[in-house]
């Protein structure tokens, strides 16, 4: 199966991981066949048949901090769906869920981390970054006066962000 999809030939390797399943009797060697079915799908689009296979790879060994990354990622995947219909609740729930499966990746395997960083700076929309520090600056410049809250942990990171406004 690895050799087939290294070679983007996901049918073939699907093929060859599903008989793998159904020969292989050792839990160690199953967990890495879900896993990589798992990154066939996610490869192809199929999330959700992802997750399954990505559960199923941590239901044999819940600390494959792979397995672990990758379902983080997913539900940030959905997360900046659900933002895009306009379902901030579930936005937020789903991100929660993509926080508590990086959390115990990281715990696991901290070098790991990196990857998780990138993934996550790599969602920053930029331009929209931009936009507010321009904004800021026009209101600093204009004398006008910038409110920020927030509850809970938000409310330190607004009491930080307003003591970083000056």
């Amino acid at each position: 199966g690895i050799a087939a999809q290294s070679e983007g030939e996901y049918a073939e390797a699907l093929r060859n991981y599903y008989e793998s399943l159904r020969l292989e009797t050792d839990p160690f060697d199953r967990r890495y066949v879900l896993y990589n079915i798992g990154l066939i799908h996610t490869a192809n689009g199929q999330q959700g048949r992802a997750l399954e296979y990505y559960f199923a790879a941590l239901d044999r060994n819940p600390t494959l901090p792979q397995a672990l990354n990758n379902v983080a990622v997913l539900y940030y995947s959905r997360r900046e769906q659900a933002l895009e219909k306009g379902s901030p609740e579930v936005a937020q729930l789903l991100f929660s869920r993509a926080a508590e499966y990086w959390q115990e990746a990281i715990r696991i395997a901290p070098t790991n981390y990196i990857e998780a960083q990138k993934t996550a700076l790599d969602s920053i929309p930029v331009d929209q970054v931009e936009s507010i520090i321009q904004k800021l600056k026009d209101a600093h410049s204009k004398g006008q006066r910038i409110f920020v809250f927030g509850n809970g942990g938000s409310a330190s990171n607004a009491s930080h962000f307003a003591t970083d406004l000056g």
